[in-house]
């Protein structure tokens, strides 16, 4: 478990071995291969208080947690301008909706991958389930629209 400033304790290595995160250059464009543990399922996404929505801690620890991953990696790398595409794996234990993990996946990418997520301009979702190895896979790289 990892437990943030905020309290919010993270489960990451709970379900996953390996986090990785690797870019490189293939057929001239640059590639970002990430491997982490699966962002929050929908019920701990967001919570509503005093009339308004927002994010959980349990998805702000997420979403740091990758951007610790991504900073601790490629410390002086400029997030890309071009339009992105973005392949996703989920990788579950039991069948959920992915729609809300992928806007925290997407935020949390932001400003480290690239500079706003109005750049994702194709992106392809894949489920699988893997009842031992819970996991994201993501492979994101720049694109011509």
């Amino acid at each position: 478990y990892l437990i943030y400033g905020n309290g919010a304790i993270f489960n990451s290595f709970n379900s996953i071995n390996v986090e990785y995160v690797d870019i490189k250059k293939i057929n001239g464009r640059e590639h970002y291969s990430i491997v982490t543990a699966l962002p929050p399922p929908l019920n701990q996404t967001y919570k509503i208080r005093r009339g308004g929505m927002y994010k959980s801690d349990m998805m702000v620890s997420w979403q740091h947690h990758l951007q610790w991953l991504l900073k601790s990696k490629f410390r002086s790398f400029r997030p890309w301008t071009e339009p992105i595409t973005i392949f996703l794996t989920m990788y579950l234990k039991y069948d959920r909706d992915i729609d809300s993990s992928l806007k925290g996946v997407f935020d949390a990418l932001e400003g480290f991958v690239y500079e706003n997520d109005k750049q994702i301009v194709d992106v392809h979702i894949l489920k699988i389930r893997d009842k031992a190895h819970p996991r994201l896979e993501a492979e994101l790289f720049t694109t011509s629209v």
